[in-house]
């Protein structure tokens, strides 16, 4: 999971209602599973006005609106710890590794990757270097996080285009990306 309840958390993959994508929301609790109409992980208190169908939920401490994890990216100063494994497996051992030099590049080549290309609509870059970007690809307009050390030399900036790559099978939307590459360079 990651949210937790008592962040700030913006809605970056609402598919069923988009005009959502980008609303603010505060964490308040888990949701309790078979209570709402739809698959929910979180119940929220919305800090932007929420648009469902004809249905709008403006900023009010007696509103709650209800989100999937996967649907949400938390809003912190930090990464914060990951308590992934509170409620799941330890990781079980692999046996592909992903290079971590340059002349281990060669390996590189046999894992299976894909792209996502886009066009940076804003670029903010934090303390440690890695960078918020809020990208468009196509129709769908959405935030992503580029660690410092697969971004360019000179960062990112509004207008540039880009392509991601990520070991296939990752989510496009969150990562995490193997490499950055700048395409109006």
């Amino acid at each position: 999971m990651q949210c937790k309840p008592g962040d700030l958390a913006i809605v970056v993959n609402d598919l069923e209602y988009p005009v959502n994508n980008g609303c603010l929301l505060e964490i308040l609790g888990r949701a309790t599973p078979g209570a709402h109409a739809i698959p929910a992980d979180w119940v929220g208190r919305p800090l932007s006005t929420f648009k469902f169908g004809d249905r709008t939920c403006p900023p009010d401490p007696r509103n709650t609106v209800v989100y999937r994890d996967i649907e949400l990216r938390p809003l912190r100063n930090s990464d914060g710890a990951d308590e992934t494994l509170a409620w799941a497996e330890l990781p079980k051992k692999v046996d592909n590794l992903i290079p971590a030099k340059k002349q281990d590049e060669v390996v590189t080549a046999t894992l299976q990757t894909s792209f996502l290309g886009a066009t940076v609509q804003c670029a903010e870059q934090f303390v440690s270097g890695a960078w918020s970007l809020t990208v468009r690809s196509g129709d769908m307009g959405f935030d992503v996080r580029v660690d410092a050390h697969i971004a360019p030399p000179g960062g990112f900036h509004p207008g540039d285009r880009i392509r991601l790559e990520y070991k296939k099978g990752d989510n496009p939307f969150f990562g995490p990306f193997i490499k950055a590459h700048l395409l109006n360079a």
